[in-house]
């Protein structure tokens, strides 16, 4: 839908005549009607009255449907993209505090070394080859926590670079 067909069904809908429009907004019935006809548009400052005055936004008056419907889904797009770092953080997250637990409660020496920090451990219970599953958990993990986080600093460098 066009300005100008949008312009008269706001108008109608709100049970104006293009006088009294022309009267809220300051111009000439002739502008509105010309506006209505689609043989012109109003100005920046008509355009602003007009939003204010039928309650929606100038997006709304300018674009055509379809470019609106483009912009929604573009907004809704970038959102979800802005969503999966912090997704994939707190999962790799939660996975690598359920490795760490699993390393505690279920120990392996098998290399004969004692270890008393945590990563030593992990280091410990690798050597052992019992780990493997648990690295399946931890390093998946581990790395969904470092690549947002390492993409996150370089796009901040690159900002701060322009």
């Amino acid at each position: 839908m066009e300005f100008n067909e949008k312009l008269v069904k706001l108008r109608k809908e709100k049970g104006m005549t293009q006088e009294e429009l022309a009267n809220e907004i300051g111009v000439s019935r002739q502008s509105v009607s010309k506006w209505e006809l689609g043989e012109c548009e109003p100005d920046i400052a008509k355009l602003k009255e007009i939003s204010k005055l039928f309650h929606v936004s100038t997006d709304f008056l300018l674009l055509d449907d379809e470019e609106l419907h483009q912009d929604e889904k573009k907004n809704t797009s970038t959102t979800i993209i802005k969503i999966i770092p912090s997704i994939l953080i707190g999962l790799g997250g939660i996975g690598i505090i359920v490795s760490i637990i699993l390393a505690f409660l279920y120990p392996h020496y098998d290399c004969g070394l004692n270890c008393a920090s945590i990563i030593g451990y992990l280091f410990l219970d690798w050597c052992s080859n019992a780990v493997l599953w648990r690295f399946g958990l931890f390093l998946p993990s581990f790395l969904c926590v470092l690549i947002p986080i390492v993409l996150f600093l370089k796009e901040n460098i690159k900002k701060n670079n322009k």
